[in-house]
């Protein structure tokens, strides 16, 4: 139901991802996917490199304790809307070159308004080196399944 493929977490002798990595849908039944970095609407305006699929990938370990607080969050009638789980390398370096192009400010107004997109990595909005490609960070918030609407979790 949601995720991100990359082909960097492939096994290129039967296109699988390692052993100690997974699919983040095979092990959560309830979960919106909103993998924007597979498509337009995020802070670059385009689909980001390594997002071939919207399909988000965790490590076994991390994986393992998001159900188990999936578990806790659904007992209080809200499941996870995931954003981000594994990010390689590759597209950092896209972000980096992207804040590169001071002339690129094509999604500046919903996502980066009043902020000089060379001080998003000073500022701490995006790292250089992101925990999210150790496979252990995801963007997440809560949606509530009453009202479909998402807590504002104050990011």
């Amino acid at each position: 139901m949601c995720g991100i493929l990359f082909s960097s977490m492939l096994n290129a002798q039967n296109n699988k991802i390692t052993p100690e990595f997974a699919y983040i849908d095979e092990h959560l039944d309830l979960i919106v996917p909103d993998i924007r970095y597979a498509g337009n609407h995020n802070f670059v305006g385009k689909p980001v490199i390594g997002y071939e699929k919207p399909k988000a990938i965790l490590t076994r370990e991390a994986i393992k304790h998001l159900k188990q607080a999936s578990i806790y969050f659904l007992a209080k009638g809200y499941v996870f809307k995931v954003f981000d789980a594994f990010r390689p390398q590759r597209a950092v370096d896209q972000f980096i070159d992207w804040s590169k192009i001071s002339e690129d400010t094509l999604m500046k107004s919903e996502f980066y308004p009043g902020l000089d997109k060379k001080k998003l990595f000073a500022l701490g909005y995006i790292a250089t080196k992101s925990g999210h490609s150790r496979g252990s960070t995801i963007d997440l918030t809560l949606v509530d399944l009453k009202t479909g609407k998402e807590l504002d979790m104050g990011g």
